[in-house]
């Protein structure tokens, strides 16, 4: 069987990744989680900064 050129190589970037529908949603989830875990460092910071006086 020979490969037809106009058919070109696998898109490897399609379909599934573990448990996420595609990368674009991965990239998504990267996203979201830090600016969640930069707001929850930035509440504790300020909640929990006795100074040093």
């Amino acid at each position: 069987m020979t490969h037809s050129p106009d058919l070109g190589p696998p898109d490897e970037d399609e379909g599934r990744i573990g448990i996420f529908a595609s990368w674009n949603w991965l990239y998504a989830s990267v996203v979201i989680y830090t600016i969640i875990m930069l707001v929850v460092l930035y509440v504790f910071t300020v909640t929990l900064d006795h100074g040093i006086g």
